[in-house]
């Protein structure tokens, strides 16, 4: 579509779609809007494709299936396969078990230090950085990696939850919104979303909205939601779980 687009406006896909609607098939429909052959649009599409750049952040989205004998699949350290070198995974690592022990200060370090090296583009990285800056009062170090993490990786509800409760705090209500919203189409079952959610509709002087999704919150969590708190709650068990 983006290519129809830029050969012809969006006149041209209009005019695609009613020789579609009259009965032509897709192939012939682009082939006669454009006044080109069949194969001849398709060549020019895949080139076209193939010079495009990717997003930013769509090297990241690129991820291989694994399997169950894939050694980074195993082993008590699995989760940072994704870093790109070992040294960053050895910070890393540093930085969860300073974690383990409570030690935010020194977990913040170590994780910054992996940061430094591999960026904000994995995921659970950002989240675990964040938690620990958060729980040693450095709230603005955490807010900075979260943003720029979202941008490598948009459909993380991991990175967007911890977004909100900062925001929630703050009460930046829309802004807070928009990134439950975007978590809770990844993961829908969440209680703590729904409960982000009810909060910011409150916030934002939508009771039916707060409502609902209170009540969603309830069914998902199986007790009632938090009503005029001042962020959603926390996952149960070890704050550095963070959001799963």
């Amino acid at each position: 579509m983006e290519y129809l687009v830029q050969r012809g406006g969006t006149a041209l896909v209009a005019r695609v779609l009613d020789l579609v609607a009259a009965g032509a098939s897709a192939d012939v429909a682009v082939s006669t809007a454009l006044g080109v052959p069949w194969p001849d649009f398709m060549a020019a599409w895949k080139q076209h494709m193939a010079s495009r750049p990717l997003p930013r952040g769509g090297a990241t989205a690129l991820r291989k299936l694994r399997f169950k004998d894939d050694p980074r699949e195993n082993g008590p350290w699995a989760e940072w396969a994704d870093l790109p070198d070992q040294a960053s995974r050895n910070h890393a690592r540093l930085g969860q078990l300073m974690r383990e022990r409570g030690r935010w200060t020194a977990a913040r370090v170590e994780y910054r230090k992996a940061i430094d090296r591999a960026g904000a583009k994995v995921p659970i990285l950002a989240n675990q950085y964040a938690i620990a800056a958060i729980q040693s009062g450095q709230k603005p170090e955490a807010e900075k990696v979260l943003l720029e993490a979202v941008r490598w990786s948009p459909d993380s509800a991991a990175i967007r939850v911890q977004l909100a409760r900062l925001l929630l705090e703050r009460k930046e209500y829309a802004h807070a919104r928009e990134h439950l919203t975007m978590a809770n189409r990844q993961d829908p079952f969440d209680p703590e979303i729904h409960a982000g959610l009810a909060l910011a509709a409150e916030g934002l002087g939508d009771a039916g909205t707060a409502s609902r999704e209170r009540r969603f919150a309830e069914i998902l969590h199986g007790r009632a939601a938090p009503h005029g708190a001042g962020g959603p709650p926390a996952p149960p068990g070890d704050p550095a779980r963070g959001h799963p």
